[in-house]
């Protein structure tokens, strides 16, 4: 009996430990009297204990997605900042170099003016104006021409006549010569005062030949036309036209008959020039301007 409680007690606290699924069978003696199953918690807290362990592997395995996302939104920011970063690094950096440029051809083109504006001023510092031509006195004109004229002919100059837009030079000539100085674009005094002379108040004949245009052009002269006479001192006069005749080679007019010998070799008529060229071997034109 007392066995039996033993073992019934030993029984209860097997039951108590829960280690499984006893089963408990009371004996009267070596009897069964009566049998129980007992079933255990332990595939409950097994269970539990999986559930558990499930849910912890759930939460870390969600804990890791989080830290995934946080690392990988860390990163996006990351690259994103870093990006920004870089673009405004090619920004400063662009500017910097336009800035660069700019200051390049700004000082490009400072250089430039520089050395337009020292080369101007050089080229003005260097220039030299040419040298202009000292206009000469007509007494130094009239010196130039009568060196020329003795030099090339042996003739002495005495002054230039011209009209209607000719111009002949005179050289010192005499009632002695017989014949006008043959080399184009010559006359020479022959009656009146030979040394030709526009202050003297004197007359002087001027005969030159007709041919190569030496003389030809006093045929052109009426009365009122003008022909300017300059001296071999450079002293200019103007005279006008106020007779003309036609003679022959004794100085009669062929016109009237009348004898123009002194009004044509006599110096005391004034201040005055005698024109006279030929026409023909035997008649010559006669032009007086005063």
């Amino acid at each position: 009996m007392f066995k039996n409680r033993i073992f019934g007690l030993a029984a209860i606290i097997v039951v108590a430990s829960g280690l499984g699924v006893v089963t408990v069978t009371a004996h009267a003696g070596n009897n069964p009297v009566s049998t129980s199953s007992v079933s255990t918690s332990t595939k409950s807290k097994s269970s539990k204990s999986t559930s558990s362990s499930k849910a912890v592997a759930e939460k870390k395995a969600e804990a890791k997605k989080l830290a995934v996302k946080a690392s990988e939104s860390s990163k996006a920011a990351a690259s994103s900042k870093a990006s920004s970063a870089k673009a405004s690094s090619v920004a400063a950096s662009t500017s910097s170099v336009k800035a660069a440029a700019s200051s390049q051809a700004a000082t490009s083109q400072s250089t430039t003016s520089a050395s337009s504006t020292s080369a101007s001023q050089s080229s003005a510092s260097s220039y030299s104006a040419p040298a202009q031509a000292v206009a000469q006195t007509p007494a130094q004109r009239a010196a130039a021409k009568a060196a020329s004229i003795r030099n090339t002919t042996g003739e002495t100059y005495v002054g230039t006549i011209s009209g209607l837009g000719h111009s002949t030079d005179v050289v010192q000539g005499s009632m002695s010569r017989t014949s006008a100085p043959a080399q184009a674009g010559l006359a020479m005094t022959w009656g009146g005062a030979t040394r030709l002379s526009t202050t003297d108040g004197l007359t002087t004949e001027i005969a030159g030949h007709a041919r190569s245009m030496n003389f030809a052009w006093i045929m052109g002269l009426g009365v009122g036309s003008q022909v300017s006479v300059t001296d071999a001192d450079g002293n200019a006069r103007t005279y006008t036209v106020y007779a003309t005749d036609d003679v022959n080679d004794q100085s009669y007019s062929t016109k009237t008959g009348k004898d123009q010998w002194n009004a044509i070799t006599s110096a005391g008529q004034g201040e005055a020039v005698v024109l006279q060229t030929c026409i023909s071997d035997t008649v010559n034109r006669i032009v007086w301007a005063h």
